[in-house]
């Protein structure tokens, strides 16, 4: 029994009109953490080669290690956290390109010290691809497919494999179906067909977490019986769409086509579920949470409580104390520096403290995180203004900054000329919309995950480890006014003074 196309995408799109921000990043959080192209309509569009109007099993080979370039063009762009962020992670395009370079810098040239970074590099992508980039991709799947038939679905439902305490199992599962396609890519179409028999496997994990691999592999099986051209002419269908991405900077893929497709897939594996157990009245046992189907306001756990880890559980709905909001900006900034090291470290291989102060952190996010947290936490349940003025918030404060420090120090620590859309290279509209988009994921899940880590600190620890971090601060802050880091890959010189 086929599905009907038209239908299910009629109904995502009636799913999407109730909290649609809150979709709009889970998809976003899910679009980060997991490495993998979501469809094979991709190649249609983003590889300019003779093959590029057919899918075959190089394509599926592709899928498998290859990186998040199915909706970001950064063809054009090359300075911005997403820019370098997609540029370097798809310009390898592959573990084995990734391998091949690193045996050639050792080999042939001679330089291990970039091998070790290429090799290191792999072996954290892989690490994370493997029990990360997995698993949220099966929490991303818990969350569409409840929000079918719940309008209310929380955000923590990306969480759902780690609260339920089976990350392992799932991720090995998930390993075990990317193999299996891999090995497929072998013959002359299994890749493609079989791409399409285990394309229900994530979402047979996000409602059954326990299922063992056997079982997982069969139901899909089973599920995409007579569905899989079905499947490949639904992809097809969003093509569209990613062509209207190449017109809008991919923020519409960002904003629209993302949570539109995972919508619509939500409403596939329900109707696929349906038609199963029709076929097939022994897959009740596998189909294990009934309440999936009911449509309520509030949604019940399908999980045992007693399962359920208590510090994934996101209520951000709170007031936070002075020493979480100082923990919290800390956190915040050490998480910055962190990710802007690591980005030029895989950029250039080299190590780069970026920032004007010498310590791990950048305060720039964490007061944009903080100063969010705070001015809009009386709005909290209005996302999308949550949206609108953190983008506000954040691009007020970047450019306020850029404009001191280059006042001050005849400097720039970032540039964002050549992107579309810039005011002065000082903020520009790709940076806007991701400002929009953290200050709502600070907001409704890494704050309140933090403070529920905070509130297991004693109060005396706290105070103790805020008067350090402050002191440290401190003492960083002055010397820097003084003499700010700067130099070769932190800084260049302004060219245009402001009057």
């Amino acid at each position: 029994m086929m599905f009907d196309r038209k239908g299910l995408k009629q109904k995502a799109r009636k799913n999407l009109k109730h909290n649609y921000f809150r979709a709009v990043i889970v998809a976003f959080i899910a679009f980060i953490l997991v490495n993998e192209r979501y469809d094979l309509v991709s190649y249609n569009i983003n590889h300019n080669t003779e093959t590029s109007n057919y899918v075959n099993n190089f394509h599926i080979i592709d899928s498998i290690f290859s990186g998040f370039d199915s909706y970001v063009d950064a063809s054009n762009a090359s300075k911005g956290i997403l820019a370098i962020f997609v540029n370097n992670i798809a310009s390898a395009n592959s573990f084995f390109v990734g391998i091949l370079n690193g045996l050639n810098q050792i080999i042939f040239h001679n330089q291990i010290a970039s091998a070790l970074i290429i090799f290191s590099g792999i072996l954290l992508g892989f690490i994370f691809w493997l029990f990360i980039s997995s698993t949220f991709e099966v929490g991303r799947n818990r969350f569409f497919i409840e929000k079918v038939n719940h309008k209310d679905t929380p955000f923590d439902k990306i969480f759902f494999v780690f609260r339920v305490r089976k990350a392992l199992h799932v991720a090995l599962i998930m390993f075990l179906r990317q193999v299996y396609t891999l090995l497929w890519c072998l013959t002359i179409i299994g890749g493609v067909i079989k791409y399409y028999s285990y394309l229900m496997i994530p979402y047979i994990l996000a409602e059954n977490p326990g299922i063992s691999k056997k079982e997982a592999f069969r139901l899909s099986k089973e599920m995409m019986r007579g569905n899989k051209l079905n499947c490949f002419k639904m992809d097809l269908s969003f093509i569209g769409w990613k062509i209207l991405g190449l017109f809008t900077l991919n923020i519409s893929n960002l904003l629209i086509t993302e949570p539109y497709y995972q919508m619509t897939y939500g409403n596939l594996y329900l109707d696929l579920r349906e038609k199963a157990l029709v076929r097939n009245e022994e897959f009740n046992k596998l189909f294990t949470d009934k309440r999936l189907l009911e449509v309520c306001d509030v949604y019940p756990e399908g999980v045992a409580k007693r399962n359920i880890r208590r510090w994934l559980k996101i209520d951000y709905n709170r007031e936070y104390s002075v020493l979480s909001l100082v923990l919290i900006f800390f956190t915040i900034s050490m998480m910055g520096w962190v990710w802007e090291v690591a980005l030029n470290l895989f950029r250039t291989g080299e190590f780069v403290n970026k920032g004007t102060l010498f310590g791990p952190w950048l305060p720039i996010y964490g007061a944009g995180g903080t100063i969010i947290l705070v001015l809009l936490s009386k709005i909290k349940e209005k996302p999308l203004f949550v949206f609108l003025l953190s983008l506000i918030i954040g691009g007020f404060i970047e450019y306020v900054v850029s404009v001191y420090l280059e006042l001050v120090y005849d400097m720039r620590w970032w540039d964002y000329s050549g992107f579309f859309m810039n005011i002065d290279g000082r903020i520009c509209l790709e940076v806007l919309i991701l400002f929009g988009l953290a200050g709502m994921t600070v907001i409704y899940v890494i704050a309140p995950l933090l403070d529920n880590l905070y509130t297991k600190i004693p109060y005396l620890v706290k105070i103790v480890i805020c008067t350090i971090l402050v002191t440290l601060f401190a003492m960083d802050f002055i010397t820097s006014t003084i003499m700010p880091n700067s130099g070769a890959g932190i800084t260049t010189i302004a060219m245009i003074l402001i009057n």
